[in-house]
């Protein structure tokens, strides 16, 4: 699914919040 690469993404721009 796309949701690791999102997480990815998310990760690399904004810090691990969730």
């Amino acid at each position: 699914m796309l949701a690791k690469q999102l997480q990815k993404a998310l990760n690399s721009s904004y810090p691990r919040h969730f």
